[in-house]
Formats: structure tokens, C-alpha cells, sequence
């Protein structure tokens, strides 16, 4: 018997789809055994920032930022619902997975078979980066993972076999996804283009229906269009990204296929993530040469498709990576994230053509280590961390008057950790003598805070100060203030030196 004997049997055949939902409801329990944790580094924090907005407030603040409304708008509504909680807002993150592997188990199954609906929702969950990236972070990438694969799955659905239902909500997933992420409003458009394709080719009597489709998806999205060129203008002109080299492309590889960071672990789990990310790196490299060889040759129709998956996922990056180095900086590894659920899927239509035992079995090791050193990894960093204890102290040591600065600006930003902790604390980003409410190094404008609110400040400073910087004291003892380091510590991703600065009475 070949492949995974399992699919075979007469018990999995009258309950194939009470085992899809326990394997989805596994998952979930997983997945939910990551989210009690109370830390947050700055791209999270400045989405609990966003829940606290008005809907309209959401919209004035993503004038000066890169991302769509639609998930601050999510976030908003269940925050609204169910309490302004970070264990709520990491199950929104969940829900977007959850949903994804619905669509494996549903869908996935439907066009390519259970085999591959099988290692979809496995790869979801023990794909490197998935359980920490798109689970438990509290941002938009699981749902633009969401929109992104249906959108791509309806797309297939209409070539094969096209029916009003499937046009209409592959307009309303398509609009979903470009308000939830540029990068997938990106994706989608290749989705739109190959369809295109395929309709000219093959099908030209639902041409029509393509030009309906897209002027549909077109007006939707465009009042928020012509905020997108605002913002394209204002990436062009300054940006946080560092420039591209030939690191960031390993960033990208090691984001795709290494469970975890060698730094610091032993030696055997070392060779264990090594062993995890050659074997998953070149069965995806071997995958696609043989899915060239059938597309391309033998004009396989299964192989067709599993390219598309993988050229909707890597054209954004390509198009990302090519602007970064004609124009700005604008990609980082986790923008390969709204498309990522297509590369998943490519793999697991790899992985579902393997039929000997044993290479199945060493598939399943691979991909269940990548998991386990995943969840391992992800454990770690969401509860060994200094979150508490640096919260903690901080709260019974700060009165109401006293003042935060930093140097770690994204632990002071606008919207960032320090806002999250402290909401009703001031604080300040200060660099090179000088102090900013809002200080930004691309896209935004700084808000400097004026001489007369520093020399107003009654209490002390509470300087969080970057223990790789020296601390730029010296603005204060030149006014006669007293500076006392008092401790080391930090929040999430930030380890700072804590020093209290105070007036000499």
C-alpha cells in the first residue's frame, strides 16, 4: 500500500470528516496554549494602539501609516465585544489560521484531494514562522493569509468551474484581502492576472465575467486607492527598512524553512533545526523542477496549478525586492506572509504525490521536528521573557508625574509597548538631547515635545536607556539633575538599563 496508509482504510472513509475537524480542533488547542502571555513588542503593541481608536480615529491614523483599516477594524469590533484583553486579540490571529485550515479541510480537499488537504492544515501549523508569526502575534498576517488563499482556491474553482456564487465571493475575498495588507492586495492582482490567462486561453466566454469581477473588486477598493498612492509617495520619499544585501535573502530563506534561532541552543538541537530546514528546502526545490518538467513538458494540469500557488507567492516578493533596490527599502521577511497559505498549499500538493511508505514517513518527521522546534521556539519567547517583572517594578516605582524617556524609540513610539503598559503615562522617545512625542525614521512626521512640557515636568525621568548605547546623560546633569542607573531589565524584544533622573531639590 502506498502513501499514507491511513486515507486507505474503510474507518477513515466514513469518517474523514470528523477527523479533518479534530485535526483542525487540535490545532486550535495548540495554537491557544501560546496566547496566555502578557507581552507585546512594538508592531503588536501598536495594534492594541489602534483597538483603542474610533473607527474614524483608525482611519485618520492609517493615513500616516502602510497597512489597509480592515483588521484595525476587526480588531476594534471583537475588542468592542469581548474586552479590551491581549488574550482576545491574539484569538483574533488564531481565528485567521483556523480559518485558513478550514478551507483545507473543505476546499483543499474538494480540488485536490484529502492527501493534500491533509498536509495543508499540517504545514499551517508546524510550517517554520506560522505558529509565531501568524498564530499568536497580534497583527494582520493571518487573515491576509486567509483572503490571499481563498482568493487563489475560488480563482481555480471558477477555470473549472465557473458559477455566480464563486464570482461573488471571490470579488468579496479578493477586496477582503487588499483591505487587510498591501502585500496581498499585490497578491491578489497576480491572482487576477493569471486567471486572466487562463480565461484567454481557454475559456473566453467568461471574459466578461473577469472584466465584471475586477471592475467590481476596483470599485470597492477605491476609497481606499487613492490613500495607497498617498502612501506608495511617502514610502518612495523615507522609509525604516535598511537597504537590501545578500543577508536579507537568507532572512527570507531562513523565515521560510528554519523551526526556531540557533543561537544559544544546544548542539544536538542545532543539527536537529539544520537536518529540519535542508530536508524541507530541498523537497520544496526538488517539488518545483518536477512541477516545471509536468507543466511545461507533459502540460499536467495538477502540476499547472501547483505553480501557480507557488508564482502567487514569490511574483509579490519579487516585485517587493525589485523596488527595494530600484527605489526604497519596502520588503522584509514577514511581507511573504498574506501569500503564504499558496506556498503551503504548493508544498503540500508535493507532499501528497509522494506514495512510498517510507518517504511519506520521512516527510511526516520532518515536518512534525519543524513543528515541534517551532512551538518549542515560540513557547519560549512568548513566556520566558522579563515582561513582568520589568512591568511590575516599573509600576510601583513611577508615580503619575513622572515622565518615561527612551532610546529604544520603539518602546517609546506612539502606539508603541510603553503606550500599551502605561497607558496613562507620558512618554517620550529622546535622541541626541532631544525629546519627540512621535518620532519616526520613515513615513510619519516628528512631533517634538516643546521646552516648556520638559522644564514643567514635576516628577522624575525614568530614563529606559539601550544597554548596547551609552546613555546620553548629559543634557540633564548640565541642568542639575541627578542620574541614578537602578536597574537592568526589559520588555518583550527590549532589554534596557533603567535609570531615574530627578531634580536636585
Amino acid at each position: 500500500m502506498e502513501g499514507i496508509p491511513v486515507f486507505e482504510t474503510n474507518v477513515y472513509k466514513r469518517h474523514s470528516n470528523v477527523i479533518f475537524a479534530a485535526l483542525i480542533l487540535l490545532s486550535v488547542g495548540i495554537m491557544v496554549s501560546l496566547a496566555f502571555n502578557n507581552s507585546v513588542w512594538f508592531d503588536e503593541a501598536y495594534s492594541t494602539f489602534m483597538a483603542r481608536q474610533s473607527y474614524w480615529g483608525i482611519i485618520e491614523q492609517n493615513l500616516t501609516d502602510v497597512h489597509p483599516p480592515l483588521y484595525y477594524f476587526v480588531l476594534k469590533l471583537v475588542t468592542s465585544l469581548f474586552g479590551y484583553h491581549l488574550f482576545v486579540m491574539k484569538l483574533v490571529s488564531i481565528a485567521g489560521v483556523t480559518a485558513t485550515m478550514v478551507l483545507g479541510a473543505t476546499r483543499v480537499r474538494r480540488l485536490f484531494g484529502d492527501r493534500t488537504g491533509f498536509w495543508f492544515i499540517l504545514l499551517l501549523l508546524c510550517g517554520p514562522c506560522m505558529l509565531s508569526e501568524c498564530a499568536v502575534m497580534v497583527r494582520m498576517y493571518s487573515w491576509a493569509m486567509f483572503f490571499v488563499t481563498a482568493s487563489g482556491l475560488l480563482a481555480y474553482e471558477i477555470y473549472t468551474a465557473a458559477s455566480k456564487p464563486k464570482w461573488v465571493l471571490f470579488v468579496l475575498a479578493s477586496v477582503a484581502g487588499m483591505y487587510t495588507h498591501t502585500y496581498a492586495l499585490i497578491a491578489i492582482g497576480f491572482v487576477y492576472l493569471f486567471l486572466l490567462i487562463a480565461m484567454i486561453r481557454s475559456q473566453r466566454r467568461q471574459l466578461l465575467k473577469w472584466l465584471i469581477a475586477a471592475a467590481a473588486a476596483f470599485l470597492l477598493y477605491s476609497p481606499w486607492f487613492f490613500v495607497l498612492l498617498r502612501q506608495i509617495g511617502m514610502v518612495s520619499g523615507n522609509y525604516w527598512i535598511s537597504p537590501l544585501s545578500l543577508s536579507s535573502f537568507v532572512e527570507y530563506a531562513k523565515f521560510l524553512f528554519m523551526p526556531g534561532k540557533l543561537s544559544g541552543q544546544p548542539m544536538a538541537v542545532k543539527a536537529l533545526v539544520v537536518l529540519a530546514t535542508a530536508l524541507l528546502a530541498l523537497f520544496t526545490a526538488a517539488f518545483a523542477v518536477w512541477c516545471v518538467r509536468g507543466a511545461v513538458g507533459k502540460k499536467r494540469k495538477a502540476d499547472q496549478a501547483a505553480l501557480l500557488a507557488l508564482g502567487v507567492f514569490l511574483l509579490p516578493a519579487v516585485l517587493g525586492v525589485g523596488f527595494s533596490l530600484l527605489v526604497r527599502p519596502v520588503f522584509i521577511a514577514r511581507y511573504l506572509l498574506p501569500a503564504i497559505g499558496l506556498f503551503w498549499l504548493f508544498v503540500a500538493m508535493g507532499a501528497a504525490r509522494i506514495r512510498k511508505k517510507a518517504w511519506t514517513a520521512a516527510f511526516l518527521c520532518c515536518v512534525l521536528l519543524a513543528g515541534g522546534l517551532s512551538y518549542y521556539q515560540t513557547f519560549q519567547d512568548e513566556y520566558f521573557t522579563q515582561t513582568d517583572e520589568a512591568v511590575s517594578y516599573l509600576k510601583e516605582a513611577v508615580s503619575q508625574e513622572d515622565v518615561f524617556i527612551t532610546n529604544l524609540l520603539q518602546l517609546g513610539e506612539q502606539g508603541g509597548p510603553l503606550m500599551y503598559y502605561f497607558p496613562d503615562q507620558e512618554s517620550w522617545c529622546y535622541q541626541d538631547g532631544e525629546f519627540f512625542r512621535h518620532y519616526t525614521n520613515g513615513g510619519g512626521t516628528d512631533e517634538p515635545v516643546e521646552q516648556s512640557e520638559i522644564d514643567g515636568v514635576t516628577g522624575r525621568f525614568w530614563y529606559l536607556c539601550d544597554p548596547e548605547k551609552e546613555p546620553q546623560t548629559e543634557w540633564f546633569e548640565e541642568r542639575g539633575y541627578t542620574v541614578t542607573k537602578e536597574r537592568r531589565t526589559g520588555i518583550d524584544l527590549y532589554s534596557f538599563d533603567v535609570y531615574g533622573i530627578s531634580k536636585e531639590s
